[in-house]
């Protein structure tokens, strides 16, 4: 608001400046008098456009609680409320869960949906489901919100069918069947979950952190994630990019970067993650061990139930809740009748006592499977068998995510304290002293004999190259970015974030001139391309020199995207890079890397 009022002596100061007229005011000797942009309204110079007591026209005051913008009085909206429409048709709304103003104003959600911390979905729906605060809960079993939100059951009754029974007497299911899907498939939201909701279900989706976001289509939206927990679907890890957690390269660092990482960073967007899927279904006591220092309650295996002979189901409790034990993934050959078998046979062998447990597992959904012949299962044969699933209730088969038949506390987040570079020193061999360090590989091309070899380092033990017989190429040993019997490289290469600042270097010692070559992987298509190449001028073979450079990560590349760096002997250097004998030794040690954008001169 502007505005100036008439001084009734002369020589006043007005906002500040003496013979207040220049500005606006009256003196004795001369009428009042306006700047461009204000209005004479008798006895004072008024801003139309935000004046309150002056809207659009001298005199039209604004009612109280209403502000002024562009000459019309308007709602004013008091956080977390946002103002939508303008003038007299403007109107205070949580764009939070305004179902015709989802996330921002004018957003409307389709007919059917609900609108759940900025994002239209499809709302609570089947069974006993009700949002109750920031969630869906079945209030049909919740003994914390038992027929209704916030109706809490006495500490000795249970919740069954809506209403508080002694815990004795509440009926016992015959079978639970948990429905879980992974790897973060767009599907998972926009055609399994609508389908699980219709018929009052809920499944576990098993997430990795690493694909949240990625672009295009192909994988869940944090938006996606976000809706799907707010109506009452589980969200577990998958483990951060998708690695292989039991193999010949099995680094402790590797699998608990991927292990804790994962669940850390689903907690800091607001997942309440207990549960974790290992990638592959693929688990031994060294992960096992991670998964309970990361603070999951549970870990879900895969095709170790049977539909033809035992064990048909898991028990409850489990005798570990670290093993899970789940059918086989429904794949796209697989017809209705496979999925049907685990829950009848599954149904027959339960003693009536304890109820059984059964966790089916699924990855994609399309017509006809068509998205990926492998992964994906008919978008069609999937709903038949959810509606047969869900008529299967009064034979005591009922469907709950997994935290729901384990359930355990809500952990806090534990981050890896693993370094940047995996195997940095280059000193960890699983495969033997014989291949190259964990984490790390050669490169050899063109027409020349190169043998590498573990010499003393710098510290400890580091890599010797010399190559012989030169003519043509190059070789290298670089942190891994797969191979035939490796092709999990991700988690090899260094994490990186956009808008971040790396340090990278290595130590080495060379007779020839070294080109330091780093590469990135293209999103997840798994393509792995040169980035930058430096040159390192030779130091004396028995002199230690190190190699530092920095790289900007632009906006344009994902979290969790990776570099892959280190030394190359090659014949493309400026000063020319192999000795006169057509020779060259390379001993390279200790390689390391550090974000370091605080530091640089011009970054945040």
């Amino acid at each position: 608001m502007t505005r100036w009022r008439a001084a009734r002596g002369g020589g006043v100061a007005c906002a500040g400046v003496t013979l207040g007229w220049l500005c606006g005011c009256s003196s004795p000797s001369r009428p009042l008098e306006c700047v461009p942009g204000l209005a004479d309204c008798g006895s004072e110079c008024a801003d139309l456009q935000s004046d309150v007591a002056h809207c659009g026209g001298c005199g039209n005051v604004c009612a109280v609680g209403e502000a002024c913008a562009e000459g019309a009085c308007t709602q004013t909206c008091a956080a977390p409320l946002q103002t939508c429409g303008t003038g007299s048709s403007a109107y205070c709304v949580d764009t939070t869960s305004d179902v015709t103003n989802c996330g921002t104003c004018g957003n409307a959600c389709s007919t059917g949906e609900t609108c759940t911390l900025g994002t239209c979905h499809v709302g609570c729906t089947g069974g006993g489901w009700m949002f109750c605060g920031a969630e869906c809960i079945d209030t049909s079993n919740d003994a914390a919100h038992c027929g209704a939100c916030a109706t809490a059951c006495p500490v000795d009754q249970a919740c069954a069918e809506n209403a508080c029974v002694p815990a004795a007497s509440s009926p016992q299911p015959r079978l639970i069947v948990s429905l879980t899907a992974d790897d973060t498939y767009a599907e998972q939201f926009t055609t399994m979950a609508p389908l699980l909701e219709a018929h009052g279900m809920r499944g576990t989706m098993m997430v990795n952190a690493g694909r949240i976001d990625l672009p295009g289509n192909l994988f869940l939206t944090t938006e996606q994630v976000v809706a799907l927990q707010a109506v009452g679907h589980e969200i577990g890890s998958h483990g951060l990019t998708h690695q292989h957690l039991v193999v010949a390269q099995n680094l402790p660092d590797r699998i608990e970067r991927e292990v804790c990482d994962s669940r850390a960073d689903l907690l800091s967007r607001g997942f309440r993650v207990r549960t974790i899927a290992y990638p592959f279904g693929a688990v031994d006591g060294l992960a096992q061990s991670w998964a309970a220092k990361c603070g999951y309650t549970t870990g879900r295996l895969v095709g170790n139930l049977s539909s033809v002979r035992s064990p048909w189901s898991e028990t409850i409790p489990p005798a570990n809740p670290f093993e899970l034990r789940a059918a086989s993934s429904i794949f796209s050959v697989d017809t209705i009748d496979v999925a049907q078998d685990y829950v009848l046979n599954a149904e027959s062998h339960a003693d009536g006592v304890t109820p059984a447990w059964l966790i089916l597992n699924f990855h994609r959904f399309c017509p006809g499977a068509t998205c990926n012949p492998g992964l994906a299962w008919d978008t069609d044969i999937f709903a038949q068998f959810v509606a047969w699933l869900a008529a299967r209730k009064p034979q005591g088969t009922v469907v709950r995510t997994i935290s729901q038949v384990a359930p355990g506390p809500l952990m806090p987040a534990v981050w890896s304290n693993t370094p940047l570079v995996l195997n940095g020193d280059l000193e960890s061999y699983l495969q033997g002293n014989a291949a190259p360090p964990d984490c790390w590989v050669y490169g050899h091309s063109g027409d020349n004999i190169a043998a590498w070899t573990q010499v003393a380092g710098r510290t400890g033990y580091g890599q010797q190259l010399v190559v012989t017989n030169y003519l043509n190429g190059s070789n290298s040993i670089v942190l891994s970015h797969g191979s035939s019997s490796y092709p999990d490289y991700k988690s090899c290469g260094i994490p990186v974030s956009p808008g971040r600042h790396y340090q990278l270097n290595c130590w080495f010692r060379s007779d020839v001139p070294v080109a330091f070559t780093l590469y990135k992987n293209d999103d997840y298509n798994d393509v792995v391309s040169p980035w930058m190449t430096t040159e390192a001028s030779p130091a004396s073979p028995s002199d230690w020199a190190q190699k530092t450079f920095g790289i900007m990560i632009p906006d344009g590349i994902v979290k969790y995207n990776t570099l892959f760096y280190g030394p190359y002997v090659t014949s493309v250097c400026s000063s020319g890079c192999l000795n006169g004998d057509n020779t060259a030794t390379l001993v390279v040690d200790d390689c390391s890397a550090v974000d370091d954008t605080g530091a640089i001169d011009g970054e945040p």
